[in-house]
């Protein structure tokens, strides 16, 4: 099964990819991943929440632009499903751009992907909207889950939802439908277990090299004499004006 989880930036794509992906850790599913996953809390979070001790090799990160060949890689599942491949950013390297390269560059993975799953594996496509995505790769996903962070949900006077929330729309890729809606909240034992600020190409990371570093900066606070002072004389030329008419 290929799916693509979707969504715009901070709704929480990579967060629930790691539910998916923790979650198939506790299956015993063998998982590799680009996503730049903290391996000790993941496999901690694993045996506090799903109580299953991991193996070793069952986590296995990979660098897409180290290794672009990644599905002749990766192992194949004895069983449909068996191995799950989760990969972030995914519009970073098969863009929908570069449709003319896919053919030739990515031809055997087109062929991979279409017979993922008697290879017994499934594939998770991260990225911000499936139509930034190679429309080859987008046809052969069977399902698309948009993720909606709950804050932007309309509730008129009620205002917006007083917990931190996220809702999964499951969407039928080929029939363009809503098969179905659930409710996750943000639970603090996925917090922690990827870094969220990693970068995952050779471009942002040569661009972080070179760029000023800036924090948040402590700034000194106006006085209430300093501001009574600033007030009068942001308003005294409007004033003036409306007594000289």
């Amino acid at each position: 099964m290929i799916q693509f989880v979707t969504g715009t930036l901070g709704a929480g794509k990579t967060f629930h990819s790691m539910r998916l992906l923790m979650e198939g850790l506790a299956g015993g599913k063998t998982v590799v991943t680009n996503i730049d996953v903290d391996r000790e809390k993941v496999f901690r979070r694993v045996a506090i929440h799903h109580r299953r001790k991991l193996e070793e090799d069952q986590l296995r990160v990979i660098d897409v632009e180290e290794t672009p060949d990644w599905e002749s890689e990766i192992p194949y599942g004895e069983a449909e499903g068996t191995v799950l491949v989760v990969m972030d950013e995914a519009h970073l390297f098969y863009n929908s751009r570069d449709w003319a390269e896919t053919a030739s560059k990515h031809k055997r993975l087109l062929s991979f992907l279409t017979q993922s799953r008697k290879a017994g594996v499934d594939v998770i496509w991260i990225t911000q909207s499936g139509g930034n995505v190679d429309k080859q790769f987008r046809e052969l996903a069977e399902w698309q889950l948009a993720i909606v962070n709950a804050r932007h949900l309309p509730l008129g006077w009620l205002g917006a939802v007083p917990w931190q929330a996220y809702i999964v729309k499951r969407i039928s890729v080929s029939g363009g439908y809503v098969v179905k809606k659930s409710w996750h909240s943000y639970d603090s034992w996925i917090k922690g277990t990827y870094r969220t600020q990693a970068l995952l190409d050779s471009t942002m990371r040569g661009l972080a090299e070179r760029a000023e570093w800036l924090g948040l900066r402590k700034l000194s606070k106006v006085g209430l004499l300093e501001q009574a002072r600033l007030r009068w004389l942001d308003w005294w030329p409007q004033i003036r004006t409306k007594f000289a008419k």
